[in-house]
């Protein structure tokens, strides 16, 4: 008798702890499914690696920069057309320009390929207004200030080139 009441007992103690388990199982099942959902793949997921790649050729044509024209050449077309409107022009030195090309280089890499040089232009206001213009069309060059009095005018400028 003491037997079959050990069975009943091992067959109930067997079945419970099936049931522990499957209840064990379950429960660990949706707590990994629910943290999966959690976890969500980005809408560009598949556009990532092309992004990356356009990106890194913009980096490369924003550090090679345009081809610009010689500096050399750029700043004597200037100093030519000041002359013929009878504009003073002053150029900054030598050793400013150098100092600012050294400091444009980070280690080995240099991060723009464009040399800048600046100076100043004095004369007739109505000459100085339309020498800016003209030499906008025929250099890269950026005016910083103008400023007029009277009938003189000065401006500052940078011009641009490699």
């Amino acid at each position: 008798m003491s037997n079959s009441i050990g069975a009943i007992n091992f067959k109930e103690e067997v079945k419970s702890s099936l049931w522990l388990v499957l209840l064990v199982v379950l429960v660990f099942g949706y707590l990994v499914y629910a943290e999966q959902q959690k976890r969500r793949v980005p809408a560009d997921f598949d556009t990532i690696g092309s992004n990356i790649q356009s990106t890194q050729k913009k980096i490369v044509e924003l550090i090679e920069g345009e081809n610009l024209p010689d500096l050399e050449r750029s700043l004597k077309e200037v100093q030519v057309l000041a002359e013929g409107f009878g504009i003073r022009i002053q150029l900054e030195g030598h050793k400013k320009y150098l100092e600012e090309q050294k400091r444009r280089n980070i280690g080995d890499l240099e991060y723009a390929r464009s040399h800048r040089w600046s100076g100043g232009i004095d004369g007739n206001a109505r000459e100085v207004l339309i020498f800016a213009r003209m030499s906008q069309q025929l250099v890269p060059i950026e005016f910083n200030s103008l400023r007029i009095s009277g009938n003189t005018a000065n401006a500052k400028f940078t011009i641009v080139g490699s």
